[in-house]
């Protein structure tokens, strides 16, 4: 199950509403409060992005569809914000960190979205919405009855504009002039909502010193063609530069980060000398353009790089908010799951709560155990 820019950027907004209300997880009420500011998080006026990259349209197309849909019931997105919010009330939850995980019911909305997406290549908002206002609940049922809509009737209108949406996004792909790239993210926004990925050589000092300077540059000529030939691959990902005994990669979707992660293990497992760890987070970061070639910045650089330091040989660990979309993407035949707990890398910083990928079957890396997440 593929999930739109949108449905990201929602289930972000969602995310900090939960957290920021103190409610112990994420409900159904979050993803609608998520779904209802999505204008809030374009940097640049909508008008001004007719004539962007497909991403961007893409974007526009879908919350255009959901500002149509409201307007139709003559819903106003602030009051209905105001209204769920004052509803929802303020909890007394205490969270450890900056995760919040999703209800089992929420879970469960975003997966009958996924059935309601069948024959569309992503699920989109009004998906969701779609499933909501399938079993509404007593907050949103009562906004709904305040504002005279029918439950029914959302879920109706919901899918087909679902399906219009999907159309003239269709027809956006025909018509643009270049696909998505990190270069088009850096030059229109400035930052974007990635996946940001580290690898890094295990025992890389030690190895220099033992093979020598032309072996090991060899190795990292061998290291940086693979990682180059997997990650470029369908034009999900894109790896900026060189750390030195790695690599910084970037993605437009989790599920594709944690996909060819786990390819780049299955390449190296049993090489002599390259055993490689990976760490990755997803989120807002910042895209920087220079003499130097394209760089990316943010919190979630920093954290892809502590998950990658803290990562074991043949390893791969990602932040709640990685496993959170991949996990419902990726087949379990694919990849599984494992809870490591929430770690500190350094004093100061914020709560990780980790988990590891990993190749399932016949690719299987990394360890199994118990804490495995189904």
């Amino acid at each position: 199950m593929e999930i739109s820019l949108a449905v990201s950027l929602a289930w972000r907004i969602a995310a900090s509403e939960a957290l920021k209300g103190r409610h112990p997880y994420v409900e159904k009420e979050h993803v609608v409060l998520g779904i209802l500011s999505l204008e809030k998080t374009f940097a640049t006026p909508p008008a001004l992005l007719e004539r962007r990259t497909f991403l961007m349209q893409s974007l526009l197309v879908e919350w255009r569809a959901l500002k149509a849909l409201l307007e139709g019931f003559g819903l106003d997105e602030r009051q209905l914000r105001r209204r769920i919010r004052a509803m929802l009330g303020k909890g007394a939850f205490e969270h450890a960190g900056s995760a919040v995980h999703r209800s089992a019911e929420c879970k469960g909305i975003f997966s009958r979205a996924g059935d309601l997406s069948s024959g569309n290549p992503e699920v989109s908002c009004l998906h969701l919405l779609a499933a909501i206002a399938e079993t509404p609940g007593d907050i949103i049922g009562a906004v709904l009855a305040e504002a005279g809509v029918n439950p029914g009737d959302l879920h109706q209108r919901s899918l087909a504009s679902a399906r219009e949406s999907a159309e003239s996004v269709s027809l956006s792909l025909e018509n643009a002039f270049d696909l998505p790239s990190v270069q088009d993210f850096a030059e229109e926004r400035g930052y974007s909502i990635l996946t940001v990925v580290f690898d890094d050589i295990v025992g890389s000092t030690a190895l220099l010193h033992g093979i020598g300077d032309k072996a090991f540059a060899e190795l990292l000529r061998e290291h940086d063609s693979v990682l180059g030939r997997i990650v470029g691959k369908d034009g999900a990902g894109k790896v900026l530069k060189s750390t030195g005994d790695g690599l910084l990669m970037v993605f437009t979707s989790s599920s594709a980060a944690v996909e060819r992660a786990v390819e780049i293990q299955k390449a190296f497992q049993g090489h002599e000398y390259l055993k490689l760890r990976v760490g990755m987070d997803m989120g807002q970061v910042t895209l920087k353009d220079d003499h130097r070639g394209l760089d990316v910045l943010g919190l979630r650089v920093a954290m892809a790089y502590r998950l990658a330091s803290l990562a074991e040989a043949g390893q791969i660990l990602t932040s709640e908010a990685v496993y959170e979309q991949a996990s419902n993407t990726l087949p379990a035949d694919l990849v599984s799951w494992r809870s490591l707990g929430s770690r500190v890398c350094k004093p100061g910083e914020p709560v990780i709560d980790v988990y590891e990928a990993t190749g399932s079957g016949p690719v299987g890396l990394g360890s199994s155990g118990d804490g495995a997440v189904p």
